[in-house]
């Protein structure tokens, strides 16, 4: 049997897959595209935030399609990845955001690390925090170190914004 090293790559999901992807014609993969790979690609680690989960403007089918494509030692949800603000107004959440949470769960039965680091948007979870379910962990910071041995800080960032922080109801308008 025949094994390969992972690849040193870092994939960065920010803001949903706006421009995942471009084929031959330039243009962004469709879900059917993403969702049937030849063969998953292998990586290091995998890198996604804001995805906001339980808001109607998230693109769950499209991150549990990219979700299939990859087979991750690490997964980083570097926050705001449900959405408890929006939660709070009223519920939402259809089958499509439970495929994501069912898809990382997959992932963790099957080997993958989740990090999972709280947003200011998920921050009901911070009473969570360093709880650990098997291959998830719940935190409110991590720290990452890449291939070469560099030591990264994995935070929100949420901290460093003055709005959320000291005057949160101007967050709410």
């Amino acid at each position: 049997m025949v094994t390969t090293s992972p690849r040193t790559c870092h994939i960065r999901l920010t803001g949903m897959l706006h421009s995942l992807g471009n084929p031959a014609g330039g243009h962004p993969m469709t879900s059917a595209q993403l969702a049937t790979p030849s063969r998953k690609q292998r990586v290091r680690t995998l890198w996604i935030s804001d995805v906001h989960l339980g808001t109607r403007d998230c693109q769950a089918e499209h991150l549990s399609a990219f979700l299939k494509r990859y087979q991750a030692d690490k997964v980083y949800l570097v926050g705001d990845i449900i959405d408890g603000w929006k939660l709070r107004g009223g519920m939402y959440w259809p089958q499509a955001h439970t495929n994501v949470i069912l898809r990382l769960l997959t992932m963790s039965k099957r080997g993958t690390e989740v990090i999972y680091v709280t947003g200011n948007h998920d921050e009901f979870l911070r009473r969570y925090s360093k709880l650990v379910l098997g291959n998830i962990q719940l935190v409110d910071e991590a720290e990452h170190v890449t291939a070469d041995g560099r030591r990264l800080l994995v935070i929100h960032g949420d901290q460093f914004d003055v709005i959320t922080r000291y005057h949160r109801w101007l967050a709410f308008l």
